[in-house]
């Protein structure tokens, strides 16, 4: 049997790699009971997905911008796409396509299991963060899944009680699916990563994208504290995404306001680099430092849990539930706490104790990923039970 995942876009890294990382689950489920595929246009595979299985049931690249569209026109419209459906399902199933997940419902009447993906409620919690019409767009596409979804995926507890609160006849229907990030522990180049970038070991790493919610101006801040106070202010690398599509004009203005208080050499923003290296910088930190204000379930979090590392992090209600073995929470408010946290850490770093936590870590992740993908599949047949 085949299971069909939309085709991820390929600006969107957090994306491309929830499904690489669910597919590492699922390469190492014993008894696996179907396998995933892409449904696309095929040149529209990201590279980094480049090998993986993928169908494109008659859309070559006209029809699937056209595909694209309807999907847009019925958000528009508010409507089912259950009038689609006639086209998509039968399409699928000459391939042996069983069912559709983490995508819009196009299974809608036609007996064929669509298990839709809400991340989670960013734009309602943070309205002020999105343009009007990308919140409506959001909001509209939220209700066309609640309502047509057999299924619902959450990725946390948090987005489930936001989906109870928000749309509350869907409820019964969401199932919580807490991602688990397959990372590389191979160290060998470590170094020759950390001289390529002109990095100096003794910084902490940011790897969040430049985007208001992110929480940057906190890291600012707390550095600003330090240097009141006579402390040192350690390094600290932030890699991912300059751009903020909600937000265009943040990331310059950030970055102006680093340079205009002088931590431009300190506060190092590398933008975008190879996944490769953001797991170097990862390794080699002090600590990781997520000080997000909002977050769906944090890659960064479950990275730094697969490789051991220290993390800091901002005490909101997803973090407190991915809930790392080695973390300590500040309030996303008290740039102050986080500058003691920052200066303190800096003094206890234990390289020999980072070895033995990141052999740990590496010696659980393959059972947590099979967790991951079990809590997949068990969705999955569930919904084909129907």
């Amino acid at each position: 049997m085949l299971v069909a995942w939309p085709m991820p876009d390929r600006s969107w890294n957090g994306g491309v790699n929830y499904f690489k990382n669910l597919q590492a689950g699922l390469a190492l489920l014993p008894g696996r009971r179907f396998d995933p595929v892409f449904w696309g246009h095929i040149k529209e595979l990201p590279d980094s997905l480049i090998g993986s299985p993928c169908i494109e049931a008659g859309l070559d690249q006209a029809s699937s911008a056209i595909f694209r569209g309807l999907r847009r026109g019925l958000l528009l419209a508010g409507q089912s796409p259950k009038w689609v459906s006639g086209w998509v399902v039968p399409a699928l199933r000459e391939r042996g396509v069983v069912a559709m997940t983490h995508t819009f419902p196009w299974g809608c009447g036609e007996k064929f299991p669509s298990l839709s993906w809400i991340p989670d409620f960013q734009h309602l919690h943070l309205p002020l963060n999105f343009p009007l019409v990308e919140r409506k767009r959001r909001m509209a596409y939220d209700r066309i899944l609640c309502r047509h979804a057999e299924r619902l995926i959450v990725s946390s507890e948090s987005a489930r009680v936001d989906l109870d609160g928000f749309f509350p006849g869907a409820s019964s229907r969401a199932r919580v699916l807490r991602f688990v990030a397959a990372v590389d522990g191979d160290d060998s180049k470590d170094d020759a990563v950390l001289l390529r970038l002109g990095i100096q070991r003794g910084f902490y790493h940011l790897p969040n994208q430049l985007w208001k919610h992110k929480n940057h101006q906190i890291v600012l801040e707390a550095m600003q504290i330090l240097k009141d106070r006579g402390r040192r202010v350690p390094a600290v690398i932030c890699t991912g995404s300059l751009e903020d599509p909600r937000n265009p004009e943040y990331g310059g203005k950030f970055q102006d306001e680093v340079s205009a208080l002088g931590f431009s050499d300190q506060l190092r923003i590398l933008g975008p680099v190879r996944y490769g290296d953001v797991m170097a910088l990862m390794r080699c930190s002090l600590a990781v430092i997520n000080p997000s204000t909002f977050e769906g379930w944090s890659s960064t979090v479950e990275e730094a849990k697969s490789l051991g590392k220290r993390v800091l992090l901002s005490d909101i209600p997803v973090h407190r539930e991915q809930d790392p073995d080695r973390c300590v929470y500040f309030p996303a408010d008290d740039p102050g706490a986080l500058a003691d946290l920052i200066d303190a850490w800096s003094e206890d770093f234990d390289p020999l104790l980072e070895q033995r936590e990141r052999k740990r870590a590496e010696s659980e992740l393959p059972e947590r990923l099979r967790a991951f993908a079990r809590s997949y599949q068990d969705m999955v047949l569930e919904a084909l039970a129907i």
